[in-house]
């Protein structure tokens, strides 16, 4: 059997590389993702970068549900889930309007109602999962209904 090293140096390998490079498609490893959206020009790598965090957001909201997390995680996990929605969105806008392709806009608000909004100082901070149930949440939701 082949190690891992070996297997990546197979022509084949190296061929499906070459090609997927010539057609613009990059790896959707998240630590390759450009941090600027308008630094991509190419429709087909927006919207790859655009699965690859929806991918990270359903992960994410797996994790969340957890009952051995603790708030700390929990809080941590909420956090990372904000920002890969308002990461989402600047891909989904970019999309759009820069590069015109599909409107992910109107079709996609199904996706973002998961969340509750506890805080409307903080526009667009929503909370999912277990992160709804912490305590700090829980007087946010009574002070402001009282």
């Amino acid at each position: 059997m082949s190690r891992n090293k070996e297997k990546a140096q197979s022509n084949l390998n190296r061929y499906y590389a070459q090609k997927n490079q010539e057609s613009g498609i990059l790896e959707s490893n998240p630590n390759l993702r450009p941090r600027k959206v308008q630094s991509v020009t190419s429709l087909a790598q927006a919207e790859k970068w655009r699965r690859v965090i929806l991918s990270e957001i359903s992960v994410n909201l797996t994790k969340i549900q957890d009952s051995t997390l603790s708030d700390f995680q929990i809080r941590e996990l909420n956090d990372s889930i904000n920002k890969l929605f308002k990461e989402k969105k600047a891909w989904e806008f970019h999309i759009r309007d820069t590069l015109k392709g599909n409107d992910y806009i109107r079709y996609g608000k199904d996706l973002i109602n998961t969340g509750v909004l506890v805080d409307h100082e903080v526009k667009g901070y929503r909370y999912f999962g277990r992160a709804k149930e912490l305590p700090d949440n829980c007087l946010l939701k009574t002070t402001r209904d009282a």
